[in-house]
């Protein structure tokens, strides 16, 4: 802009700014005051939100009002939508396709919900495309401000500012998973772990938040691949990290992981510990009174490692479900709310909840139609889905429907051998196979399908059939 007036460095800096200081802020390498700002807007004939966002405020508000209705979309499972409208915000109103140079945070937004719409389209290799370019990319837009993949970690971080910097690296890592190379996720997610936790070390407490919500991610994909070793040693890292910085997001998804790890080790006693240290934590401290997310990941903690504790999750997301139904129960809880149904000898009011988690109608065939669109699960997390499918195939099993429960299974069992973890799979595809056993006859039919489901509880585990 000060080019566009035909003013140099030295004339915009009179009477009491230094041209040196017009150019390190022009260099993005100094941040001015809201004074300094007002000052420079008036002589170069701008308003202050043209020249700190270079868009005028109508159109600011356009964007930001764009973007929420976008985010809107993708939270109802319409990301085509979503991309659509994400798509609108970022073209000129001469149609180009060039991002508009807008507000920094505004503009990483919208990136970001790009990327997600197109995970949620399947479109995965486009959405670590774009994860890529904001972690380490040149923005078209910023040429000297961009990110680049030789700024060390912290830099990175410093621009992004290390909750987006966490978050950006635990969606690239989930992306790397669901296209299928978790090799590379966990490279991705463990670099960015270490960068994060060094940075802690060096006292940094923002720093030791980010580590904890990129190490859980870690954890996660440990656990599913079976590197139990690797997956207790980040646990127990992740532990010291919340305690070290304090903060009581990070110490709730310490906790969790550690009820993970707990839980696959198969030492129901400390899965237990954890999560009544969860449970505390989020019945005393103020910040997650009205958190119902957590509230449902607490209740799903309680219902593995204390199911004799069933009530007690029950009455944990019976206290926010007023919440939750504002916009719809989310899958999570009613997921939740199923599995401490049929612990407490509710099997029928669990199938109902878990119908709904899946988006079934009632009387719904739990998953014998076809096409995505109808798939139970398809427009539910795959982790929500499994959990919710496990408990419907247990509901039914027990009201005396095993070809419902059987269909639940192997709906489960396809979304596992995706998504992970196959042991789980395989688990799903034997459960599916002893099902098919008592009551019915036996008969070709029957005899093929049981193989079938052994031979693929096999090849989940990576191992195949001679038969």
């Amino acid at each position: 802009m000060r080019l566009r007036r035909g003013m140099s460095q030295a004339a915009l800096a009179q009477p009491d700014l230094s041209d040196s200081y017009i150019s390190l802020v022009e260099a993005g390498k100094r941040n001015p005051s809201v004074g300094v700002v007002n000052a420079l807007a008036e002589r170069l004939g701008s308003s202050v939100t043209y020249l700190t966002c270079g868009v005028e405020e109508t159109r600011l508000t356009d964007l930001k009002t764009g973007l929420a209705a976008a985010r809107r979309a993708l939270c109802a499972d319409r990301p085509q939508e979503a991309l659509d409208q994400l798509t609108k915000l970022t073209k000129n109103p001469t149609g180009g396709a060039e991002l508009l140079p807008v507000a920094a945070r505004v503009k990483l937004e919208i990136r970001h919900t790009t990327a997600l719409a197109l995970e949620a389209l399947g479109r995965v290799d486009q959405a670590i495309v774009e994860l890529q370019r904001l972690l380490y990319g040149i923005d078209a837009c910023e040429p000297s401000g961009g990110l680049t993949a030789g700024d060390p970690p912290g830099e990175k971080a410093d621009r992004l500012g290390w909750a987006w910097w966490a978050t950006l690296h635990t969606d690239l890592a989930r992306c790397h998973h669901h296209a299928g190379d978790d090799a590379q996720a966990v490279r991705s997610a463990g670099s960015a772990f270490t960068s994060a936790a060094s940075a802690a070390d060096s006292g940094d407490p923002e720093a030791g938040e980010a580590a904890v919500q990129i190490g859980a991610v870690l954890v996660e994909m440990f656990t599913d691949t079976g590197e139990v070793l690797l997956a207790r040693q980040t646990s127990a890292q992740l532990l010291q990290l919340a305690q070290d910085c304090g903060q009581p997001h990070a110490r709730l998804h310490a906790y969790q992981q550690a009820v993970l790890v707990a839980e696959t080790l198969g030492d129901l006693k400390d899965a237990a510990q954890w999560a009544e240290r969860a449970l505390h934590l989020l019945e005393t401290d103020e910040a997650f009174r009205s958190a119902t997310e957590w509230h449902t990941k607490c209740a799903n903690l309680l219902l593995r490692a204390r199911p004799d504790q069933a009530e007690r999750a029950r009455d944990l997301l019976a206290q926010h479900w007023t919440r939750a139904t504002v916009s719809g129960a989310t899958p999570q809880a009613l997921a939740a709310l199923a599995e401490a149904e049929l612990l407490l000898g509710h099997p029928d009011q669990a199938a109902a909840h878990a119908r709904q988690a899946l988006h079934l109608p009632g009387d719904s065939e739990d998953g014998a139609t076809t096409g995505a669109a109808s798939e139970p699960g398809a427009q539910v997390p795959n982790r929500v889905a499994a959990h919710a499918l496990a408990v419907l195939a247990s509901a039914c099993d027990q009201l005396g429907d095993r070809d419902k429960a059987i269909t639940a299974l192997v709906r489960r069992a396809e979304i596992l051998e995706r998504h992970g973890p196959r042991r789980h799979a395989a688990q799903a595809w034997l459960h599916a196979a002893d099902l098919l056993t008592p009551p019915h006859p036996r008969n070709s039919e029957i005899e093929d399908r049981r193989l079938q489901y052994y031979q693929r509880a096999l090849g989940a585990l990576g191992l195949h059939s001679h038969a």
